[in-house]
């Protein structure tokens, strides 16, 4: 279970634009909040909540009386006898775990209890919409043809059972809005792409559906306004099927649930952007990414043959790329309040043993005077100093850490997590021993780890090395870690060149440099810390 505590999360919400707490708290359909001897569990929901205290045992059960719609902020925290910044930050940490959404939005609409539970439960998954009704509009918003045989029949009746009109494809209105789904067994199936090329031409989103034997390939979502044409989007390994003994209807509910999500905008799915790709007899499950082949007639802008490489670069970006706003999931942003998550903040690297060369504390002030005047005359000086003007205002802290409070940076890193940790090559440089030094930024010092190899004495005087440490990003960006290490990296970069120049110092970054080598010196195992980026100081003035 995902810890949120209710005081941080209720307090910081109320300055976080894409965070709206219900104004007229309702529970969502299908939830129900049940006591155990700790205090509360929540079934139903996306993800089981327990909630723990003298609160959760004691009051939640009368607040959940009073979540039906009618009731404001004020009416519940008077009912409870509650200051209203305790029951904002209850209702806060209730409408973040998926317990209730907001009667005020509520647009009159009417379903099926079947389906009105499902979108209400669900679209906690994005939290793009405030109340179910608004989901079932924009479910009612697009027109849906099925296409492909028995398998689309089925769809459609599984999606109609649940009160989802699906037109034949000749009544499609040809508007960006409408959704042909196509059911067939073969990528190169003639009518698929006949379907594709009409669907493209006119600007009508396709979702394609590939079964081959037990392989269900759903996606991506095909729109010439943001994805990879059809033929790009499923140029990915072949699937030898063996034969499937798995019932259609379980390949038809798969199918019906990913309609349901990109024309609801509800549920966790991979679409708009990726291919899902689900062993239907074991339900493994791979997302492959779409990505434009240089020299493609449809979707590229390069103007050469047609290239099927698979470019590892496009590969990754495609993968982490953000949907488009229209499917942008809400709820992801969350994940800043999650306590795992915050903790990140304060973890830093320590070497407990090692013998630490305390830096001077820098005067930002002074530091940004000298910057307003321009160039330093005269040459600057490489030593300790202007090493701990550089380490702080790349990569250190504005303030010690008390325990209390955020995190403060001088240079902005992705989540606040600070991943980047500056090693540099040593020697020449006045009152310090030649050698690898780490910088410490949690106690503003430099640590000696090493002798100078044969990568350490490839630069002049001081060469910075900024190594992002992605295993850390990735336990709250997951793939995405990459892209956040690289841009820290570079901010770092950026701020240290800013530094260097209001000291009077020249700097040169390096474009090039021998990895392996330095990670062996400076002692890295493994492969999830890299070099990110990296600088070369000269004493030429700036």
């Amino acid at each position: 279970m995902t810890e949120m505590l209710a005081s941080a999360f209720g307090s910081v919400n109320r300055n976080d634009l894409q965070i709206i707490v219900p104004v007229r708290p309702l529970v969502r359909r299908g939830i129900q909040v049940r006591p155990v001897s700790e205090g509360a569990v929540v079934d139903g929901a996306l993800v089981t909540r327990k909630f723990r205290g003298d609160f959760a045992k004691n009051q939640l059960p009368l607040m959940i009386d009073l979540l039906d719609g009618a009731h404001s902020h004020e009416e519940i925290a008077a009912e409870l006898g509650l200051m209203q910044e305790q029951a904002y930050s209850a209702l806060a940490l209730l409408w973040t775990s998926g317990v209730i959404e907001d009667a005020e939005h509520d647009t009159g609409s009417t379903a099926p209890d079947a389906l009105s539970n499902y979108l209400s439960r669900m679209a906690d998954a994005t939290a793009n919409e405030a109340h179910w009704t608004r989901s079932l509009d924009r479910l009612q918003s697009v027109r849906i043809a099925l296409q492909g045989g028995t398998l689309a029949d089925d769809v459609a009746r599984l999606l109609a059972a649940d009160g989802v009109d699906v037109c034949p494809p000749d009544q499609l209105r040809v508007q960006s809005s409408d959704l042909v789904v196509h059911v067939c067994a073969d990528p190169e199936d003639p009518q698929l792409l006949m379907t594709a090329n009409a669907a493209w031409a006119s600007s009508t989103r396709l979702l394609p559906v590939l079964l081959q034997g037990s392989v269900l390939s759903v996606g991506p979502l095909i729109d010439r306004n943001f994805s990879a044409c059809l033929r790009c989007a499923i140029n990915h390994d072949a699937v030898n099927p063996a034969a499937s003994g798995v019932e259609a209807g379980v390949a038809a509910g798969v199918i019906a649930r990913e309609v349901m999500a990109i024309g609801a905008g509800i549920g966790s799915s991979a679409l708009p952007l990726d291919r899902t790709r689900i062993d239907l007899a074991s339900f493994q499950t791979r997302f492959l990414p779409a990505v434009t082949r240089p020299g493609c007639r449809w979707c590229s802008v390069a103007d050469q043959e047609v290239d099927g490489s698979c470019y590892l670069a496009a590969q990754y970006e495609a993968a982490v790329a953000a949907p488009p706003r229209e499917f942008l999931a809400v709820k992801g942003h969350q994940a800043h309040y999650q306590q795992k998550n915050i903790d990140l903040q304060a973890q830093f690297k320590s070497w407990p043993d090692a013998e630490r060369i305390p830096l001077p504390e820098v005067s930002p002030g002074d530091l940004q005077a000298e910057a307003c005047r321009g160039p330093a005359i005269g040459d600057g000086a490489i030593d300790v100093d202007a090493l701990a003007c550089l380490l702080q205002g790349a990569v250190g802290l504005q303030e010690p850490l008390t325990g209390q409070g955020k995190t403060k940076r001088w240079t902005a890193m992705g989540g606040n997590i600070g991943a980047v940790t500056a090693y540099a090559s040593v020697h020449d440089v006045a009152n310090l021993d030649d050698g690898w030094y780490v910088y410490d930024n949690l106690t503003h010092a430099l640590i000696r780890i090493g002798d100078l190899g044969p990568a350490g004495r490839e630069q002049p005087s001081v060469a910075l090395y900024l190594i992002g440490d992605v295993d850390k990003v990735a336990r709250k960006y997951g793939a995405f870690a990459l892209r956040v290490v690289l841009q820290d990296a570079a901010c770092a970069l950026v701020t240290a060149g800013h530094v260097l120049s209001a000291l009077g110092l020249g700097w040169t970054p390096l474009l090039n440099w021998p990895e392996e080598a330095i990670r062996n010196e400076v002692g890295l195992p493994g492969t999830r810390e890299m070099v990110c980026s990296a600088l070369a100081l000269r004493r030429e003035r700036a």
